[in-house]
Formats: C-alpha cells, structure tokens, sequence
C-alpha cells in the first residue's frame, strides 16, 4: 500500500487485534502500543512506506484484495488511520500493516512474502487404482463453481478417471 496505490501480495498471513487484558489493572495507551510496534518493525530493517487516511477508491480495492478482511484482526481502514511498512529480505518482503488507533488497542496484519506453491496435483487413474488396491481408499479434490452444482475443468477431469477406474475394474 502506498498513498497512491495498493498491491496484492501472496505469502503466509497473521493478523491480530491487541487490547488490554480485561483481567488486568494494567493500564495501556494506544500511542503507547503503536510506538511499540512501530519501534519493533523499525529495528527488524522495516521502512515505512505510507501513513495516513485511505481515499474512497484505495478503500475499496483494499476491500477486493483483502480476502481476509472482517476476520480477528482485520484493520479498519475505514476511519483510522494506517501504516504500512515493508521489511526488504532476500527470501520475500514483508509486509505490515498496522492501525494507527486512538483507543487504547490497535491491529496489525503481516504478510511474508511467498509465491504460491500449488500442492494439489492432477490425480490418474493409475494412481485411484494403485490407492483402492493398497489402501481401500483413494482421496481427490473435487471442484465445483462457486454456489453451483457445476463441475469446473479439473474435477472433471477427475471425476472422468475416477469413471475409467471403475470400469476398468468392475
């Protein structure tokens, strides 16, 4: 995220939203824990990149990117402001984001940068067969449309070596 624009970024995710311990007497301040953070992802190599009140348009795509968006931790971009850093290292950036609250809490959501690693791979007949035989089982993933009872590409493909295992092996 920058003033003028905000990037989809894929890696492992953590988001948190953090607030005094209802238990505790302990009293804490909302500058108090954005300067604690802030000092954290300094010291890390962080560099900030952008602080301040999203426009309308830069709203809106954070909500389209932000897949995770309304679960624990997710920031409000709407009436607070933000920061956004980068921590700049060999094997992926990553990425911080942080409410800048007035309260006495703040959230703050942390992308490692990582590219996809896709570990679902096309399943055979072969393969149904050779697990069936071995195990008495054989797992796939099947896939449908979003809200529909359609079969995409893939689990149709998967579904026609399911049908030749069966009838290869009646």
């Amino acid at each position: 995220m920058t003033p003028e624009k905000i990037y989809e970024v894929e890696g492992k995710t953590f988001s948190a939203h953090v607030q005094k311990d209802r238990e505790s007497s302990v009293e804490i301040s909302g500058r108090y824990l954005n300067k604690s953070f802030e000092d954290a992802i300094l010291n890390a190599g962080g560099i900030k990149v952008f602080e301040g009140n999203l426009t309308k348009e830069l709203k809106d795509k954070y909500k389209e990117l932000a897949t995770y968006g309304g679960s624990k931790g997710s920031l409000d971009i709407w009436d607070e402001v933000v920061a956004m850093y980068v921590i700049r290292r060999h094997e992926g950036n990553v990425y911080i984001a942080m409410v800048k609250a007035t309260g006495n809490s703040t959230s703050i959501q942390i992308v490692q940068e990582k590219a996809f690693d896709q570990t679902l791979k096309k399943v055979t007949s072969a393969e149904i067969e050779n697990d069936l035989l071995n195990s008495g089982k054989s797992v796939m993933q099947i896939n449908f449309d979003k809200d529909r009872a359609i079969l995409k590409t893939d689990g149709l493909e998967t579904v026609r070596e399911m049908i030749k295992v069966l009838r290869d092996n009646t």
